[in-house]
C-alpha cells in the first residue's frame, strides 16, 4: 500500500482516470450496440470482479473494503454479458 500521501493521490488519480475511460467506453458500446466492444468490456468487468473477489480477504486484513466494488463489477459483468451475448 502506498504510504506517502502524494503516492496515494497519484494512484487514486490514475485509477479514477481509468475508471472514467472504461465507463465512457461502456456507454459508447451500449449506445452504438457494438457487440464486439461489449464482449471485450464484459471480459474486463469479469476479470476485475474475479480479481476483487480473490483479493477481498487480503484487502480486508489490510484495513480496506472493496465490497461495493465487488457488487458493482459483478452487476456490470452480468449486464454487459446480457447486452453482448443475448
Amino acid at each position: 500500500m502506498a504510504k506517502d500521501p502524494e503516492a496515494r493521490t497519484f494512484m487514486w488519480g490514475v485509477w479514477g482516470l481509468n475508471h472514467c475511460a472504461l465507463s465512457l467506453l461502456k456507454l459508447w458500446a451500449i449506445y452504438d450496440d457494438d457487440e464486439k466492444l461489449l464482449a471485450f468490456l464484459t471480459c474486463t468487468a469479469a476479470m476485475t470482479f474475479i480479481y476483487l473477489v480473490r483479493e477481498r480477504k487480503a484487502i480486508s486484513r489490510a484495513g480496506g473494503d472493496v465490497d461495493g466494488f465487488v457488487v458493482v463489477c459483478g452487476l456490470q459483468s452480468v449486464s454487459l454479458a446480457y447486452l453482448a451475448f443475448m
